[in-house]
């Protein structure tokens, strides 16, 4: 039997030592880029609330599921004041409120149960100072009223091409209406406190202006022509 000599042995182990290095070096070179390629990510995540915090923990936007059953996404300012909210109330109907900086609101859209869509402004205490929406016939109307919640000015047009203008009173009745008719007439009527026509101005489209005014019982007192 041949005898191997310690410089052939060392020599072996070298080469040995050599291959394994190499083979470790690709390993890891493997392995390092798996890493850097590979994310782990989830598809579907579950909870019934999720909050965003600043760098303070502060609460700025937090979307969530309410008791009532309502679910929003709603946006506070730094000092924790709520600001802006977007979702879908109890009976499923979508909108979006503003509010000032003190928390009170200021503005509303959104579409009602009935299908109806609506936009509301109000003043810091609540109270609706004008109204944009459409009524039950799918006619456009437009409500403005006093920061009291007195008197009111609303514009609506029909179907036809009808516009038309009511002034009420602080009492919610109508004082004055004025309007065009879909055959070209303007036409303006005033009322008593109990909403009886006692003048009227009409203006036809191809013919003379007609006035007159009546009693209280709707008697023509005078008129011209």
């Amino acid at each position: 039997m041949n005898e191997v000599t310690l410089e052939e042995r060392v020599a072996r182990l070298e080469r040995q030592n050599q291959r394994l290095k190499l083979g470790l070096m690709a390993v890891l070179a493997l392995v390092a880029g798996c890493a850097a390629t590979t994310k782990p990510t989830l598809k579907v995540v579950k909870a019934e609330r999720f909050e965003m915090v600043d760098s303070k923990g502060a609460v700025r936007a937090s979307l969530g599921v309410q008791a009532n059953g309502s679910v929003g996404l709603g946006v506070s300012d730094k000092k924790g004041t709520l600001r802006a909210a977007i979702g879908l109330d109890r009976r499923e109907s979508p909108a979006v409120f503003f509010w000032d900086k003190y928390g009170k609101p200021g503005a509303g859209l959104g579409v009602m149960a009935d299908g109806i869509p609506r936009l509301s402004l109000t003043d810091r205490h609540g109270k609706l100072l004008a109204d944009l929406g459409v009524d039950a016939d799918g006619n456009p109307e437009l409500s403005i009223g006093g920061k009291d919640g007195k008197g009111e000015a609303s514009l609506c047009v029909f179907a036809g091409g009808r516009p038309e203008l009511v002034l009420r009173n602080r009492d919610g009745k109508a004082r004055a209406t004025l309007a065009v008719t879909p055959s070209g007439t303007a036409g303006l009527v005033l009322y008593d406190k109990d909403e009886k026509g006692r003048a009227s101005l009409g203006v036809p489209a191809n013919e003379g202006s007609r006035l007159a005014f009546f009693d209280k019982e709707g008697k023509v007192l005078w008129k011209a022509p």
